[in-house]
């Protein structure tokens, strides 16, 4: 039996403009309480000990499709920015838990479907990360922003600190079908040079299994081909909703994009 759960809340976008250092393991102590958690951004937001309004009809009631399709925030966001826009309100969400992850941070991702199971959703947290390869061995980056989403971490590559990894949330619709900017700011390297600024352009368009920047049939049909394999290397385009499995749900994903593109 499949169980629909309705969840009371405010939607908080998280952010993290600081250069990644080493940190310990986060350690959950119970299902509710961690320790060493260092997902700092938007600190005070997060631990907001409001509660739900006792008048109902302020409070809305949504399905995660209905919080998917939602435009990403329309100001740029800071570790200290209060609540903007419509984190000002308060939601009864209805959906089925389809996965649950605790990232290293001590953040935790859940995702939802819809409760009748027709509209398959990406999770709209997920974090896209794009690598940067410097000439030089980076020791920081001062911070870093994007045009559409939000850069949530930095990270420099702990086997190769030539590379930085910028993980973004907040692009897995907002930015559907458009080219964002990435650009890290004051980027230093251990031979003591300082660069101001590096960005790096990046095409997103969900759907577009063979890469033509354009969504229509033949990412269906390619899909469809694969549809049962285990994601791999060779076939991960097709993986839509990234689950590790090329399945029904990743055509269904597909086929509601159709007509979309990138310019």
């Amino acid at each position: 039996m499949r169980r629909t759960t309705t969840l009371i809340i405010a939607v908080i976008a998280f952010v993290c403009s600081t250069a990644a250092a080493t940190q310990p393991p986060v350690t959950f102590e119970s299902p509710c309480s961690c320790r060493d958690n260092h997902a700092k951004g938007r600190w005070a937001v997060k631990n907001d000990p409001s509660t739900p309004p006792t008048d109902a009809t302020a409070i809305h009631a949504v399905t995660p499709s209905d919080v998917f399709s939602w435009p990403g925030p329309d100001v740029q966001l800071t570790g200290q920015s209060e609540r903007t826009g419509i984190e000002n309100k308060w939601f009864a969400l209805t959906g089925r838990v389809v996965a649950v992850k605790a990232e290293t941070d001590g953040d935790i991702h859940i995702a939802l479907q819809d409760a009748t199971g027709d509209k398959p959703v990406v999770d709209a947290n997920k974090k896209f990360t794009v690598v940067m390869t410097f000439d030089q061995n980076i020791i920081s980056v001062g911070s870093a922003s994007s045009t559409c989403g939000t850069v949530q971490s930095i990270v420099i590559d702990g086997t190769d600190a030539h590379k930085v990894n910028f993980n973004l949330v907040g692009v897995a619709h907002a930015c559907n079908g458009s080219t964002i900017t990435i650009t890290a700011n004051s980027i230093s390297d251990d031979q003591g040079g300082l660069l101001s600024s590096a960005s790096v352009p990046i095409g997103l368009l969900l759907g577009d299994v063979n890469g033509d920047r354009v969504v229509n049939r033949l990412d269906t049909n390619e899909a469809q081909m694969r549809i049962g394999q285990r994601t791999v290397q060779q076939n991960y385009r097709n993986d839509v909703n990234t689950n590790g499995h090329i399945e029904h749900s990743d055509i269904q994903l597909i086929q509601q994009q159709n007509g979309t593109s990138l310019p």
